[in-house]
């Protein structure tokens, strides 16, 4: 319910959406015969209906607080937010998600809008990722998702001419019906996630292949492998394929995986030529910087930190200023992510992990810290897609999975993440994806060390394609941005190789 805007010049907007998903299958699977003269066995699988809501997030650009309940096995969602003043702003994303063995379609579209008077102080809006406006007859394949976006903000330049006298409850409902597809349904572009998953083989083949070790050879053991993460199953690449090039915002990227989430984690690389993205050493980085100053201090080897000379863990590794390496790639997403492609990034965790394991250290103050979490997998050979402390989980409005304490949606690589590529310590590498012939950063501590350098460091990918330590004041290491892009984005063409890349519109 939105109440209207009053003389006063207040408005209490309390939105009530509801979008639920009928279900209703007409097919006649129900009747079959006993007396079938068959040579052999047959069976009928089962009939799976499953569409419903995933994923919801609000943009980078509200202005107001709300409430959201996901009910009726996630096929209802109401929310309720109060918009106050003119230029008030209320935006999300939802996902519908066919999660079924059975094609869909929409085949109905209820929806009230607002009426002419309504209009003229408010704008609301319901469409697809994309842009465009959902229509009878759209297919929901078998493991596609569909991404809509929807807006309610009252108009800044409201009159007092327009103002109502009282409060006016207002009720927006949205209910998309979706059925069995009978085959007249209008195909829709192909999802980039779900378009991976399938040219990899899908879930299941995927899965049967276990993962690899992290200094197993990436020779023998190269495509898309799995692991959990803190949303699910995620679905990474390994070793040097060429279908995992993307272009997103003009800009090419490479697809490092498929988050448990749904969402596709993509990391800079360079910008396209003629429509290609041929990787150039020089190309695969947006600049050279320092990770962070102050060497010889724990709270440095964070992506953000907290006081240097505290006296406790949490207040060194608290997340109240931004590192170098952090400062510069939110300079970076200002300057070259514009607001049409903002909706299409997800809030996503990074994880830059400062868990120390006992007897290695205690992480305060300039003391001896031998291994940080990351380094002590990397003795076991035993990366992880997990996050151990919610602190360490970088996220910009999310404050349930992760910390909240991001300003943008944009961090980069972590040293997990270069180990399951098929990058290790001890041998050169070129055979890998993330390999470019640069050295640049990751987001992962190191050590501190506290010798006569004073040496504070984190890991970073060598030029000869190994992972290895850098110095966090060291400023000859390439900063590559990496960003999260939302489970519906859509590719409108391109096959993922250098010369012909996906292309997200």
């Amino acid at each position: 319910m939105i109440n209207m805007l009053r003389r006063e010049q207040k408005i209490r907007n309390i939105i009530l959406f509801t979008l639920f998903s009928l279900v209703f299958i007409g097919v006649g699977y129900a009747v079959i015969s006993s007396n079938l003269k068959l040579n052999g066995s047959m069976t009928l699988n089962k009939i799976t209906w499953n569409v419903h809501f995933e994923n919801f997030e609000e943009l980078y650009n509200n202005t107001v607080s709300y409430t959201k309940t996901l009910s009726n096995n996630n096929t209802s969602l109401t929310y309720n937010v109060n918009l106050n003043k003119p230029g008030d702003i209320f935006e999300f994303t939802i996902d519908v998600v066919n999660n079924g063995n059975i094609d869909a379609m929409l085949s109905n579209i209820g929806s009230n809008g607002l009426t002419s008077a309504q209009q003229q102080v408010m704008d609301y809006s319901l469409t697809y990722l994309d842009g465009t406006t959902p229509t009878v007859k759209d297919s929901l394949k078998v493991g596609e998702i569909e991404t809509f976006v929807i807006s309610v903000k009252t108009k800044a330049n409201i009159t007092n001419s327009q103002l109502n006298a009282t409060d006016t409850n207002l009720t927006l409902t949205f209910t998309p019906t979706y059925a069995q597809d009978d085959g007249t349904s209008s195909r829709r572009n192909d999802n980039l996630s779900s378009k991976i998953i399938k040219l990899n083989g899908g879930k299941a083949a995927i899965e049967s292949k276990g993962t690899p070790q992290a200094r197993e050879s990436v020779t023998t053991k190269v495509g898309m492998y799995y692991l959990m993460d803190d949303y699910g199953k995620s679905y990474f690449y390994r070793g040097l394929v060429d279908d995992n090039n993307v272009i997103f915002n003009n800009i090419c990227w490479k697809i490092v995986r498929i988050n448990g989430n749904g969402t596709t984690r993509i990391i800079y690389n360079g910008t396209p030529s003629n429509g290609k993205c041929d990787l150039s050493n020089s190309n695969s980085y947006i600049e050279n910087s320092k990770y962070n100053e102050n060497n010889g201090y724990n709270a440095s080897v964070g992506y953000m930190y907290g006081n240097y000379t505290a006296t406790t863990y949490e207040e060194t590794h608290i997340n109240l200023y931004d590192s170098i390496a952090k400062q510069r790639l939110d300079l970076w997403y200002e300057n070259n992510i514009n607001s049409n492609a903002d909706k299409y990034i997800s809030d996503t965790y990074f994880c830059g992990d400062r868990s120390i394991e006992s007897g290695f250290g205690t992480g305060i103050g300039n003391s001896v810290t031998q291994f940080y979490g990351p380094r002590q997998r990397y003795d076991h050979t035993s990366p992880i897609l997990t996050c151990p402390r919610k602190i360490d989980r970088y996220t910009v409005i999310d404050k349930t999975t992760g910390n909240g304490d991001l300003k943008y949606p944009i961090a980069t690589i972590n040293s997990d993440e270069v180990m399951l590529s098929g990058i290790n310590y001890n041998t050169a590498n070129t055979d890998v994806y993330l390999y470019t012939g640069n050295m640049y950063w990751t987001m992962s501590p190191l050590s501190n060390l506290q010798n006569t350098n004073m040496d504070t460091s984190v890991w970073m990918v060598t030029a000869s394609g190994t992972i290895g330590f850098g110095y966090i004041n060291n400023s000859d290491r390439g900063l590559r941005p990496v960003i999260n892009l939302k489970q519906g984005v859509k590719i409108t063409s391109g096959d993922g190789t250098q010369d012909n890349p996906y292309v997200v519109n």
